[in-house]
């Protein structure tokens, strides 16, 4: 940890090679209509906008600069001004406190910007519809993202992702055991409180190309039918219990109490709510998940992209 904010290795050997082997790599992906999709969701979802990621060109790392990269490094970890250390696992502390003081301790904190900055990058609103026209295959993926401003907290963290789990479970029971319109069931979603409070909420589900109409009028029913109904008991019952054994499972490992930690420091959270969680899942109710729907799942604010094996479009023509 010292060395790496104390003594940059610069190896222009190496350099050459890594950006010689992802040249290599983004030409292979973005051949993938899989690449393309995916990249063309992200486009329609930030209108293109030059600061949100995109799938990595071969071009793009002939405009890198080594020197460049170096010097970026070296303004943000040559201090650890503002930084938390977090230590989890089985160790004794006093072996431990004086390696803290001889290589924590003594590193640079020179002044340096610390605060988030907000660079005001947000998702387009409105409806956007979009179809992406590649590969051969005979196989579409309908991916839908829900996005928006909001809240954090633990409780409602708690919340949306159990709104993400029932929807899951119906979409998997009803689009692709009951309907079977789908090859596989996936929504997944993230509440954020930086830079800015919002969340987001995605979708792919791999069809054939005739049923993507079917898929999309299946998904929205389900969302319509949570948002007016609620989930199903039994199925809420399922998430919380499942939720319940990953915890107790999650208490006994590092990486979990390293997360939780680290998210404390990030969010502001207080780690002995992990104390209450328990009490706080059971108390989570089928009015929760629907009160959440209605807030997340805006009909009038989504984007959807679809993508189709390029024959047919041609049989279109």
């Amino acid at each position: 940890m010292h060395l790496s904010f104390t003594k940059v290795r610069r190896d222009d050997n190496l350099y050459k090679s890594f950006i010689g082997k992802q040249q290599d790599l983004a030409r292979n992906i973005m051949l993938q209509p899989e690449a393309q999709f995916r990249d063309a969701t992200i486009g329609a979802l930030f209108n293109d906008n030059p600061r949100v990621p995109r799938m990595p060109r071969p071009e793009d790392f002939s405009k890198l600069d080594l020197d460049r990269a170096v010097a970026v490094y070296k303004d943000r970890f040559g201090s650890a001004k503002g930084m938390t250390f977090a230590f989890v696992g089985a160790f004794d502390l006093a072996s431990v406190k004086p390696l803290v003081a001889t290589y924590l301790a003594s590193l640079p904190v020179t002044d340096i910007p610390v605060t988030v900055r907000d660079l005001n990058v947000r998702p387009v609103t409105g409806v956007v519809k979009k179809e992406v026209h590649a590969g051969t295959e005979q196989k579409s993926v309908v991916s839908l993202n829900f996005t928006g401003p909001a809240d954090w907290s633990e409780e409602e963290d708690q919340r949306f992702h159990a709104m993400l789990e029932v929807m899951n479970i119906r979409i998997n029971d009803i689009l692709r055991e009951k309907l079977t319109l789908i090859y596989s069931a996936s929504m997944h979603g993230v509440l954020s409180k930086y830079p800015y409070g919002n969340y987001t909420i995605g979708t792919g589900l791999p069809c054939a190309p005739e049923n993507v109409d079917k898929v999309i009028d299946a998904l929205m029913g389900e969302i319509r039918k949570l948002q007016a109904e609620g989930p199903a008991p039994a199925d809420l019952e399922k998430v919380k219990q499942n939720w319940l054994q990953n915890h107790r499972r999650a208490m006994r490992e590092n990486n979990f109490w390293l997360g939780r930690i680290e998210s404390a420091a990030l969010y502001g959270g207080d780690l002995h709510q992990l104390l209450d969680y328990e009490k706080r899942l059971q108390s989570l109710t089928p009015a929760d998940v629907q009160a959440a729907a209605k807030r997340y799942f805006k009909l009038d604010n989504y984007v959807q992209v679809v993508l189709y094996p390029k024959q047919t479009k041609m049989a279109a023509n």
